[in-house]
């Protein structure tokens, strides 16, 4: 009976060694897999979503290009800056140039204040949204002044 149980020791021991032998060898290839294996490759699909951000870039850029005293070109050029990528300061340029030429755009008062909410600064903003709500009867747009507070903006 002595001899049963010394022999029962040893051989959950033995298991257990041989179980930490194969998690060790499972785990070393792991490693090894992940650390030689390439990153995943953009490809021809990520080549083709940067292709169109700067061909949307560009096209942005270009109206304003080509008609430089063009509001709505400059407004659109600023929600498309405030959009892509969180450029705020370069939206902020075009709205405020959009206002330059056209002060009474209520969308672009609009627009100018929810990129300045987006940077957090919030009491421009709301001067924006007071001015986007002075002049909304001006432009044959629907929006309902400020956004409401956890709107997303």
């Amino acid at each position: 009976m002595e001899n049963q149980k010394s022999i029962v020791p040893q051989c959950e021991e033995k298991q257990v060694e041989r179980i930490f032998f194969v998690f060790s060898i499972a785990i070393l290839f792991l490693v090894i897999c992940g650390c030689s294996a390439k990153p995943p490759a953009a490809g021809a699909q990520g080549a083709a979503i940067v292709e169109k951000i700067n061909t949307s870039r560009d096209y942005y850029d270009g109206l304003v290009l080509t008609d430089p005293d063009n509001s709505a070109a400059w407004l659109i050029r600023g929600m498309y800056y405030n959009n892509a990528f969180g450029r705020y300061e370069e939206a902020l340029r075009s709205y405020n140039r959009s206002l330059e030429l056209d002060p009474e755009s209520g969308l672009a008062w609009y627009a100018k204040g929810i990129t300045l909410r987006n940077m957090h600064r919030f009491s421009e903003s709301e001067t924006c949204f007071e001015q986007a709500e002075k002049y909304r009867m001006n432009d044959q747009t629907f929006f309902s002044g400020k956004p409401r507070p956890g709107s997303g903006y």
